[in-house]
């Protein structure tokens, strides 16, 4: 199977498009989950942030719109996030600037009553594969 950077594109969008603005995302510490389905297990939510959407994809890649900082309520720093919306969970690594994670925050000490700050989430729709 292959396809164009135009159809990647439009794909990512409309997958982004399921988990628009005002979705959740919320930041948790320790081990992630497997995946998105899975449980969490001895996870706590760091902070939770509403999402502002997404910009339009370019090369596969979408970055969301700017995200208000909110205050944490537990102790980080968080290793992962997820954003939800009704029944649909995208899970996405987490990471300090440099961490090569999906989200990035800001740097600072993630202490309860701190503020928890979002630099960038980026999703990246896979290149095709080709035999």
């Amino acid at each position: 199977m292959s396809h164009n950077t135009q159809l990647r594109n439009d794909a990512l969008a409309a997958y982004l498009a399921l988990l628009p603005s005002g979705a959740t995302l919320t930041l948790y510490n320790g081990t992630p989950p497997a995946s998105g389905d899975a449980a969490l297990s001895g996870n706590s939510a760091v902070a939770t942030h509403t999402m502002a959407g997404w910009g339009s994809p370019t090369g596969g890649v979408a970055s969301a719109s700017a995200i208000a900082n909110v205050t944490i309520a537990n102790a980080g720093p968080p290793t992962f996030g997820r954003i939800t919306q009704g029944a649909r969970t995208l899970q996405l690594t987490a990471g300090a600037s440099g961490s090569g994670a999906n989200i990035i925050y800001g740097a600072g000490s993630w202490v309860v009553g701190g503020t928890s700050q979002i630099s960038s989430i980026t999703v990246t729709w896979p290149a095709p594969v080709t035999a």
